[in-house]
């Protein structure tokens, strides 16, 4: 992306207010508990999910309530990290959108592009935003971030144990 690009994004940015957009911390979804790891791929997802849900990502702050999206298919209770003092809600595009039109503009996390192999493994953990449609608000554009994480499999358990690079479109 051009400079030019990047200063008309930043301006997009500015003009739609996405700063101070809702963090959709007070409305009510139907919050999910974690459960125990069922796959490789559970234990691989929830490892990428704590990293980025304790930590942040570059275009996502860590909140209590976590919107995580299911689209991919592999992302169940099963693969949401267990810690106490975060609330999960997991939804598909419909229900994020459905949800962003109700309470505002959503910043959301999935987990994408995994790749193991014996004892080590990479894998992304990827936000975006889901924009309250409005007939004010004129034209619509992605903006995303992730990181890319390395694991290794240390005595059962995956565990991130570096960061290959993050970025923000």
């Amino acid at each position: 992306m051009s400079l030019t690009n990047h200063i008309c994004l930043v301006l997009l940015l500015a003009l739609e207010g996405c700063g101070g957009a809702p963090h959709a911390n007070s409305f009510s979804l139907a919050l999910v508990q974690p459960q125990p790891p069922q796959s490789t791929w559970d234990s691989i997802a929830s490892a990428a999910l704590l990293m980025a849900v304790t930590h942040g990502l570059p275009d996502w702050h860590p909140r209590r309530r976590v919107i995580v999206e299911t689209d991919s298919g592999l992302i169940s209770p099963s693969s949401l990290p267990r810690l106490g003092s975060f609330e999960f809600v997991l939804l598909d595009s419909a229900q994020a959108q459905r949800t962003a039109n109700e309470v505002g503009d959503l910043n959301i996390l999935t987990v994408a592009r995994v790749l193991v192999a014996n004892d080590s493994a990479k894998v992304s953990a990827v936000s975006h935003w889901v924009w309250q449609q409005r007939p004010d608000r004129v034209g619509m554009f992605q903006s995303m971030s992730a990181c890319e994480f390395r694991l290794r499999r240390h005595n059962a358990t995956w565990q991130i144990d570096s960061t290959f690079g993050c970025l923000i479109t």
